[in-house]
């Protein structure tokens, strides 16, 4: 990711020499400088390219459509349902529609992941009235698994890998089992000075659980050294945060 420098202060401000002689600014250079992806999503809500990001009150009112979209990122959401909640979101720019082929099917979607991560943010920060049921990352991930759908997990011709598709249907699941407590993002950073760099998928800030994704048996011995000294999670497990 370039062009960090459109919403991102401090850290950028310091590249801007390079920037402009043409040098690449990446997420992992944001990062090394400014490595808590929460001040990412700020910068980016409280900027000028922020502007199609709602804040948390409009959240509260369209809950239902925007908990909707973040679940199955593309929805035909049928004529006289949540149609009021769908007019303003659209009307605002938070989210965007596509006429399908048959002109009479009508897709909704968020603009770009950005904006997904930024809203999937925002909504874990309104209070949840209970508690979440789940006293282990183990028992959360059996839930979730439960409720995989079959067909979505198939290989569509044309469509995503299987490992996309069951890392879709695992998010599915976990935003349906946690409902606003679910972060997706294009990739959490790992603990900061550490020698073997990591990302998490998925984060719940309420427990401060993390879910990798992992594709493919070869990566599982790269993927345990990061659990171990100087490794990119060991900080955060002994830290807690």
């Amino acid at each position: 990711m370039t062009a960090l420098y459109m919403f991102a202060t401090y850290p950028v401000l310091q590249h801007t020499h390079e920037i402009h002689a043409g040098k690449y600014y990446s997420l992992d250079d944001y990062y090394s400088n400014y490595p808590v992806f929460s001040s990412l999503l700020e910068s980016f809500i409280n900027s000028v390219a922020g502007r199609g990001v709602p804040r948390s009150r409009d959240i509260q009112t369209n809950v239902q459509v925007i908990r909707r979209i973040l679940k199955d990122f593309v929805v035909d959401i049928p004529a006289g349902q949540d149609e009021e909640a769908l007019k303003s979101c659209h009307f605002q720019g938070w989210i965007q529609s596509d006429l399908l082929e048959d002109d009479r099917t009508t897709w909704y979607t968020f603009p770009s992941p950005l904006h997904s991560s930024c809203i999937s943010w925002l909504l874990q920060i309104l209070p949840s009235p209970v508690p979440l049921p789940f006293n282990s990352v183990y028992e959360l991930t059996l839930e979730a698994i439960k409720l995989f759908r079959p067909y979505d997990t198939r290989r569509k011709e044309g469509g995503s890998s299987n490992e996309a598709q069951y890392q879709l249907e695992f998010y599915r699941g976990l935003l349906e089992s946690c409902p606003r407590t679910v972060v997706v993002s294009p990739e959490f950073a790992s603990a900061s000075r550490t020698h073997r760099a990591g990302r998490i998928d998925f984060f719940i800030p309420e427990k401060k659980w993390g879910f990798e994704c992992i594709r493919g048996e070869a990566c599982l011995s790269d993927y345990s050294k990061r659990f171990e000294q100087d490794g990119a999670y060991e900080e955060w497990m002994t830290s807690s945060s």
